[in-house]
């Protein structure tokens, strides 16, 4: 229900993007720290490689929330005891935050739906969850000049990847 108001906020606008010159370090780290029980329970180990600090424009609070959407994804579809990797690289067009799972992964076919609002894959109709995270997701990343993308192999998992211009 939270992930719907949100989305209706930012739709609407009552929800401004703001970015600034920001530690993506600390922002990660945030977002790390509200799926860590989740991860926890399902003993899910996290791995980062990270520069620190890491300035990069971006809106601290509200790519919080995307990255946040990512992760939490992350540790729901992966199985028990498995690792997700988070990797921070530069590169010419800027820096690229790399989410890798190790979980169900996405059908081809769906990959380019899953941004969608309410979308979810018959396979995941089971879990919870309204189909609206990857979408505020791209909402929020998109305001702010990123650009967020997936590539997916059923049973071996999939790679989120962020890029953050500039």
């Amino acid at each position: 229900i939270q992930s719907i108001i949100k989305m209706s906020r930012l739709e609407s606008g009552a929800i401004q993007i703001l970015p600034e010159q920001a530690d993506l370090a600390r922002t990660l780290a945030n977002a790390l720290l509200s799926v860590s029980a989740g991860a926890s329970q399902k003993e899910i180990g996290i791995t980062v490689d990270c520069p620190q600090p890491l300035i990069v424009r971006h809106d601290p609070k509200w790519t919080e929330e995307a990255l946040f959407n990512l992760l939490d994804n992350a540790v729901k579809y992966s199985a028990q005891a498995e690792t997700i990797e988070i990797r921070v690289e530069m590169r010419e067009a800027g820096a690229y935050l790399l989410i890798t799972d190790h979980g169900m992964g996405i059908p081809e076919e769906w990959q380019g739906a899953v941004f969608s609002k309410f979308f979810r894959a018959p396979s995941v109709h089971n879990l919870p969850g309204a189909g609206v995270g990857l979408y505020l997701t791209r909402q929020i990343l998109e305001a702010q000049g990123c650009y967020v993308t997936v590539k997916s192999a059923v049973g071996e998992g999939s790679t989120f990847s962020v890029q953050f211009l500039g």
